[in-house]
């Protein structure tokens, strides 16, 4: 739960380029730099629908919630390999159980699946190393215009 938390107020923080905020507990000598704060400034923040900043607060909270082991027993076995596989499963068979995603409105609802698929391939990590393939870069650059 806190993990979902902290990625929520990071969102928040991110899109209103509140950088004080974000270092606040950070380490002097672990304290993410002002010029990578600008570089993912640049990358991630875009113009968002209210629509999209919901679904955004969502997606996040979700997250955290498919790595929770109880929650991942509502999968089939088969669905519990990694939490991306527990997310996606969740947003599309387990809707009864979220009711944060049937608050949103279907264009909503339509980016948290698609990011959810996204999430499934696409991993920042290798992103952050310039390690992607084209189509990955490809399938996050589709999702952000969603």
């Amino acid at each position: 739960a806190k993990r979902a938390i902290l990625s929520i107020l990071s969102a928040m923080w991110l899109l209103k380029d509140d950088y004080e905020q974000m270092v606040a507990c950070q380490k002097p000598e672990a304290k993410l730099s002002r010029s990578t704060w600008t570089a993912i400034q640049e990358l991630v923040c875009a113009d968002f629908t209210d629509s999209q900043l919901a679904a955004l607060v969502v997606l996040l909270g979700l997250r955290g919630l498919s790595k929770n082991s109880e929650f991942a027993k509502l999968c089939p076995p088969s669905e519990r390999r990694s939490p991306e596989t527990v997310l996606a499963f969740a947003v599309t068979e387990l809707q009864m159980y979220l009711p944060s995603l049937a608050s949103l409105p279907p264009d909503g609802t339509n980016y948290v699946a698609a990011t959810v698929r996204m999430l499934g391939e696409f991993s920042f990590p290798q992103f952050l190393q310039a390690e992607n393939n084209p189509h990955s870069v490809w399938m996050l650059q589709s999702v952000m215009k969603v």
